[in-house]
């Protein structure tokens, strides 16, 4: 195994020279850095990690958790990710040029308990990004009691650091869109019941149509999975059991709207000739399908950046106050919403 006094040699400099280009110091002259990045790279050097956990007394790995709800993940019956993968994203932004690793770890539940990620339990990370607010608090205050660096990502959760998206007033926005272009029966498919956005979606779906004047049908208010089978029963479900339907669809979830989509597709349904369709999330789903869909950008990657830079924040100072941010949401227009005049 090649170690640091090898590459030290080879490249004529210090042991310690050599460790300040892996950690990036400034002070090291540009020659110097790039003589020993070429040395490292021609002898294959990797660093132990352990050894410099036992050197420094901190962790080298940051870790990443999310909620696994289903086995058919991935799947047209599952959930696609698309959330966890844009804050990844952000998150992956920041880390580079970093010195951490990065673990991760879905999460699964068995009778209803969640079970403690390995990376927390082997004492592995110096801080933990949770995504997602399926996790119920206990879980979460379980976790905090062996870490105390750990950091909630897409909603404001109470007690901890967070960085939280504004899942009310974005889906507010969304639903007073198409109301502004005319759109007074809309159908809103939400996601399931057991995510803490859904109810904040709910009460900014309510707070517009109420702004409008537009009576609350519990019939045009459906919970879905998050997944494309859902969205495709749920809107089955209405244009063949009732006999009136809606103008427009606003979905909580681009992986709902796909399901709507593909059931418009297969009656001939054309948006936004005949319906009109906008979405919350704006993932790679509503810009790919067909059509595109007006979507409100919740700014994800954000989320993950905004994120990894409060962790690295609460690992340097454990004692800091509880801070939380709400990132900012835009909608994007597609053109899948129909101006409805008269």
């Amino acid at each position: 195994m090649v170690t640091i006094q090898d590459v030290a040699k080879a490249a004529g400099v210090s042991k310690s020279t050599v460790s300040m280009v892996i950690n990036n110091n400034p002070k090291v002259k540009t020659e110097t850095k790039y003589k020993v990045l070429s040395v490292i790279e021609k002898l294959g050097y990797v660093r132990n990690v352990s050894a410099v956990e036992l050197t420094t007394k901190h962790k080298q790995n940051l870790g990443v958790i999310r909620f696994q709800r289903a086995e058919l993940k991935n799947s047209f019956e599952g959930d696609p990710f698309t959330f966890y993968h844009d804050v990844a994203n952000g998150i992956y932004r920041e880390l580079q040029g970093s010195n951490y690793g990065l673990l991760h770890e879905e999460i699964k539940s068995t009778n209803g308990i969640c079970q403690i990620p390995q990376m927390v339990k082997t004492n592995r990370i110096e801080g933990l990004l949770i995504i997602g607010g399926i996790f119920d608090k206990q879980f979460i205050e379980t976790i905090r009691e062996k870490i105390s660096s750990v950091v909630i990502l897409g909603v404001d959760y109470p007690d901890y650091d967070c960085v939280a998206m504004d899942s009310k007033f974005g889906t507010y926005t969304g639903i007073k869109y198409l109301i502004d272009h005319g759109h007074r029966d809309i159908l809103f498919i939400n996601g399931p019941e057991f995510t803490t956005s859904t109810d904040l979606k709910e009460e900014g779906y309510r707070l517009a149509l109420a702004e409008a004047g537009i009576p609350f049908n519990e019939k045009r208010h459906m919970k879905s999975p998050f997944s494309g089978s859902g969205g495709y029963n749920a809107i089955k479900e209405v244009f063949e059991k009732d006999t009136t339907h809606p103008t427009a669809i606003f979905t909580g979830s681009d992986s709902i709207a796909a399901g709507v989509l593909r059931y418009f597709y297969e009656k001939r349904i054309m948006i936004p000739e005949d319906i009109s369709v906008a979405t919350f999330d704006d993932s790679i789903l509503t810009e790919f399908g067909t059509p595109p869909l007006t979507s409100i950008n919740m700014n994800k990657e954000q989320v993950g950046i905004e994120g990894y830079r409060m962790l690295k924040r609460r690992i340097k100072n454990p004692k800091a106050e509880r801070k939380c941010v709400t990132v900012p949401y835009k909608i994007i227009d597609r053109g899948s919403v129909k101006k409805i005049t008269g």
